[in-house]
């Protein structure tokens, strides 16, 4: 097994550590891919040259599939590609076009819920929502890539006023969750969901856990009775 893909399916260590310490130099796949994660967390400054490089990689490829995958579906959640639903599209064509078999549990995990983000910009709320779903049900609970998998389900149904669609227990897990990327989403889950409810008071004591946890990190506004403006976009899988 790759080592990138032995840290992804056994650790909990942030992508673009496990990128960072794993991926070789001489391997131009690999090295943009370092670059494709950076890009969750920064601005780029030449969207049309990054997205140049991502056909190249996809048409150059890699030699292992988990890794060439996991490629793909961190591309599909790059913010830039949020503005590209047929780029996004694309890529989920190809990697659908693939074979599924040999995929270790948690690419396939993660791979559905690219396919829920591609479904969610579409404006297919419902099947976004179940695509989501059952990426938890692909990883026992106490797989260490199964707290970001909920996570992210979370965060979906939070964004639409949901989270009440939780079960207790899910709920527990991710209040309990300590690492500061999880605790940032559980935060912004419940502020968007605050909001989005009405419950403006629970929202505003959200934000001030948000401000306590995270000074100077991020702003935030409400900029009318119906509408939350968050000046972040959540990177999950790389912080």
């Amino acid at each position: 097994m790759h080592p990138i893909i032995k840290e992804i399916t056994t650790t909990g260590t942030p992508l673009n550590e496990i990128l960072e310490k794993y991926h070789s130099k001489d391997n131009d796949f690999e090295v943009f891919f370092v670059e494709v994660v950076k890009s969750l967390l920064f601005d780029i400054t030449n969207e049309k040259e990054y997205l140049s490089k991502i056909d190249k990689a996809i048409m150059g490829g890699h030699q292992d599939q988990n890794i060439y995958m996991l490629f793909i579906i961190i591309c599909i959640m790059s913010p830039v590609l949020s503005k590209h639903i047929a780029k996004s599209k694309s890529l989920l064509s190809i990697a659908s076009g693939c074979s599924q078999k040999g995929l270790e549990p948690t690419i396939s995990a993660l791979l559905l819920q690219a396919k829920a983000r591609v479904k969610n910009r579409e404006g297919n709320i419902v099947e976004s929502e179940l695509l989501m779903k059952k990426a938890t049900k692909l990883l026992p609970e106490n797989h260490p890539r199964y707290r970001y998998v909920l996570t992210n389900y979370a965060s979906a149904l939070g964004s639409q006023g949901r989270l009440k669609d939780l079960s207790e227990g899910e709920m527990l897990k991710i209040k309990s969750y300590t690492e500061g990327p999880l605790v940032f989403a559980y935060l912004e889950t419940n502020i968007s969901n605050s909001i989005l409810t009405g419950k403006f008071t629970n929202g505003l004591s959200f934000i001030n856990d948000f401000r306590y946890y995270f000074q100077g990190d991020r702003t935030y506004k409400i900029a009318s009775s119906v509408e939350f403006v968050g000046s972040f976009w959540l990177r999950k899988l790389s912080q």
